[in-house]
């Protein structure tokens, strides 16, 4: 009964699939390619040229843009964006002004309610700057 079993066991044993030992690729392949393709990204809003009609800040930056950074998250953006609107309305022609001047004026009026007490302040300037100018 013994030899039967084991039998058994190796007829079992056989039939398992074996394992190969590890194979190791040939020389010559197992080196990283480090070549990459770099393409270049190019924004076409960003190589325009500021026209002379355009108000620009300090940063060169226009008003629409500072505008859109009124609305920004960060404290910092949002006194960077009011100071650049205070600047660009002590700089500019009485033509430019009178375009952006409805813009201008709801923007830091919605900042004057703002919680930030610098913010608030920043704002109040700007709305100082921009009723002394008309």
């Amino acid at each position: 009964m013994v030899k039967t079993s084991h039998k058994r066991f190796m007829k079992k044993e056989k039939n398992k699939v074996k394992l190969k030992g590890q194979r190791l690729l040939p020389k010559g392949q197992n080196v990283t390619n480090t070549n990459f393709k770099v393409k270049k990204i190019v924004i076409k809003e960003q190589l325009k040229e500021a026209g002379d009609s355009e108000l620009l800040s300090k940063k060169k930056l226009n008003v629409k843009e500072l505008v859109s950074r009124l609305t920004h998250h960060n404290v910092g953006m949002r006194r960077e964006a009011l100071l650049g609107l205070k600047q660009t309305a002590e700089i500019c022609t009485s033509e430019a002004f009178v375009r952006h001047l409805p813009t201008m004026l709801e923007s830091a009026a919605s900042l004057v309610i703002d919680r930030d007490s610098d913010v608030r302040a920043d704002a109040l300037k700007l709305l100082r700057a921009v009723l002394a100018k008309v």
